[in-house]
């Protein structure tokens, strides 16, 4: 190379340009050394208030993304809770931060720092109460420095943050411009497995003579889970506007929420003033599913346990201040599912410092399925006996919390009987109800019966007192209220007489029930019984018998020796035992018995018993015994005549057979 190329000015220039380089890219990479920047980081982190605990992984400056020259910081694996202990478990937890630094920036006017972005963050909130608020005294007063950006540019960038200032109203040189959060998810303790996601989240700042004048947030929600997938529910999109009047004094918030609950449709919009201190929304759904909401594991209920969809359109006022007044208003109620239809045209509630009201209303009611009483624990008891609990149409009408009623019809009651074995269904076709709730008297009317397409005449009214539980009823009822394969199940003969039924029950510390039954004709084996009564006392202590008492009266017996199929009886009645005849009629019985359960009772039995070929000869029957749960029964049966008194004894041990024999 001749020295003529040497001494041309390029090439000093370039060598120059060379060395100055690489000074630069040294002192550059030992200012940006990741222990530099942690180190730094510490610093600034120490400055901030006392009250949290702030550490990280890791943070680099990174000259370069995707290849191209755009520096930026990132900050991994940064968490942050409060020091206050009740309040530890709450935690903000980031992934990945990253702050593009803008070279230009450290030779203008301008922030160095205008964009932030997060890849995930998860806030964790175990207790609300006490740690959503600082209670450091001393972070009214603190300068906050600018962190890594003002020791990298070497600029005195601090702001005064008033305790009372907002946001808005603080004047500041570092003009933060955007914030990018790729998920955030917030997971509240009592609902561990239900997060608030929120995704591709993005926050635009607007600045005005380099105060912040408007705030615009776009955010896709996500919420609801299956608890047996990964399926979520819910689906939106959100936007939020927070706007700023020129002298800071009124803040107004603007919200639009549109989402899809499975099928249906939601959508929201609120608007909040801060000087009025008000905050309006308006909604509506439209086919929205109730069922999601019982993946929250604190709603639980009856009637969301088959799909229920809501359809209404309602707007709310809301005074945060001075009245404090709230007011919500629905309009076109609609709740429908599994074949149920419920209008209500209008409802509203109104709560201020003297109280909260709800207004009056109507409610229409179609085909309301009651067979999700089934799994209510007040009727859980009598739920195995009932096949079908029917449905129900009707109107239901709110006055206030101690005046509504109810005036319907309840149709399709199937109720289950059972014996040895075998079960028929009796069916009660429809019956009229009224119900009125008076203060802390609830009154319920039932009539209008009708069986197997057969009207049934009666009555039944119940009344409860909420206020001491009290609870008494009664029921009468008269015509064939049971069908001839029920009779069959229960007498192994098919019949349908003419039932008369008076039922009443009262309920304070205990439970008691009186039953008066009479009927035309009673059968069964090788038994009729002629204008039976039966009559029943029984009380009932949490849900144990204490004391039970049934007599049976009956005007005549018919009895045919042949047909008998009671073991008791056979022994009694036949031809080789004191009564041979072949048919006997049993006049005036009366039957008594009395224990504390059906399993241990006594009993006592009276009548007159003659032959029908020889109606004169009449014989006094007495008796009298009792039998224990373990089906051991003993005791004595006389016959009285005009040529004398025959006594047996009878007597079943356990595991033997009964047996009769004369004493």
């Amino acid at each position: 190379m001749s020295r003529a190329v040497i001494d041309q000015a390029g090439f000093r220039v370039c060598f120059i340009g060379l060395v100055l380089s690489l000074v630069f890219g040294l002192a550059l990479k030992s200012q940006i050394a990741p222990r530099r920047i942690q180190s730094i980081l510490q610093v600034s982190i120490s400055r901030l208030d006392k009250d949290f605990i702030i550490d990280f992984k890791s943070a680099e400056v990174r000259l370069s993304n995707w290849g191209l020259p755009l520096p930026y910081l990132e900050i991994s694996q940064i968490r942050m809770s409060p020091k206050k202990a009740s309040c530890q478990d709450s935690q903000v937890y980031i992934e990945s931060l990253k702050v593009p630094l803008s070279i230009i920036s450290l030779v203008t006017s301008r922030s160095l720092i205008t964009e932030i972005s997060a890849s995930n963050i998860e806030l964790r909130i175990a207790e609300m109460k006490g740690c959503l608020t600082g209670s450091s005294p001393q972070f009214a007063n603190k300068r906050v420095q600018g962190g890594a950006a003002h020791h990298m540019a070497m600029a005195q960038t601090r702001t005064e943050v008033p305790e009372k200032k907002s946001i808005f109203e603080v004047h500041s040189s570092a003009l933060l411009e955007k914030i990018k959060i790729d998920q955030l998810k917030v997971i509240y303790k009592n609902f561990p497995s239900q997060a608030l996601d929120f995704r591709q989240v993005q926050i635009d700042l607007s600045y005005a003579d380099k105060r912040l004048e408007k705030i615009q947030l776009n955010s896709q929600i996500y919420a609801l889970k299956d608890p047996l997938s990964n399926v979520l529910y819910f689906k939106g999109d959100m936007m939020m506007v927070f706007t700023s009047s020129q002298n800071s004094q009124n803040i107004e918030a603007e919200a639009k929420l549109n989402g899809r609950l499975l099928d249906g449709e939601l959508q929201v919009y609120a608007l909040f003033n801060s000087l009025e201190q008000s905050l309006k929304l308006d909604f509506s759904a439209k086919n929205i599913a109730l069922k999601p909401l019982t993946q929250l594991n604190r709603v639980e209920s009856t009637w969301l346990n088959f799909p229920v969809a809501l359809n209404f359109h309602g707007f709310s006022q809301h005074q945060l201040s001075g009245a404090q007044m709230n007011l919500i208003s629905l309009k076109d109620i609609q709740i429908v599912g599994d074949q149920t239809l419920v209008r209500i045209p209008e409802v509203q509630y109104k709560s201020e410092k003297k109280g909260a009201y709800l207004s009056d209303f109507e409610a229409e009611i179609e085909k309301l399925n009651l067979n999700k009483l089934a799994n209510l624990d007040q009727i859980k008891s009598i739920s195995q006996s009932i096949e079908n609990f029917g449905e129900m149409n009707g109107i239901f009408k709110f006055k206030d919390n101690e005046h509504m009623s109810l005036v319907g019809k309840i149709s399709g009651v199937g109720f289950i009987f059972s014996n040895r074995g075998r079960r028929e269904i009796q069916h009660l076709d429809s019956f009229n109800l009224k119900g009125d709730i008076v203060r802390d008297l609830v009154t319920l009317n039932i009539s209008e019966f009708s069986i197997d397409e057969k009207p049934v005449q009666g009555v039944a009214k119940i009344q409860h007192h909420l206020n001491n539980s009290y609870t008494e009823a009664e029921a009468r009822l008269s015509g064939k209220l049971l069908n001839p394969k029920i009779w069959t199940l229960l007498t192994q003969v098919s019949q349908e007489p003419i039932v008369n039924l008076h039922w009443i029950f009262k309920k304070t510390s205990e439970e008691r029930h009186q039953l008066d039954f009479s009927a035309d004709a009673i059968e069964t084996h090788g038994v009729q019984f002629i204008q039976p009564a039966i009559q029943m006392l029984q009380s009932h202590s949490d849900g144990i018998s204490q004391a039970l008492a049934l007599s049976l009266k009956a005007s005549s017996v018919k009895i045919d020796p042949e047909s008998l199929r009671v073991e008791a009886l056979t022994q009694i009645f036949n031809p080789t035992a004191h009564l041979n005849e072949k048919r006997y009629s049993a006049d005036a019985l009366n039957l008594n018995l009395k224990g504390a359960d059906w399993k241990n009772m006594s009993f006592e039995i009276e009548t007159r018993l003659r032959p029908d070929h020889l109606p004169k000869d009449i014989q006094m029957v007495k008796g009298r015994g009792d039998w224990q749960e373990n089906e051991v029964f003993a005791g004595s049966l006389s016959f009285a005549s005009p040529t004398g008194i025959k006594k047996f004894e009878l007597v079943k041990k356990e595991n033997t057979p009964f047996s009769i024999s004369p004493l």
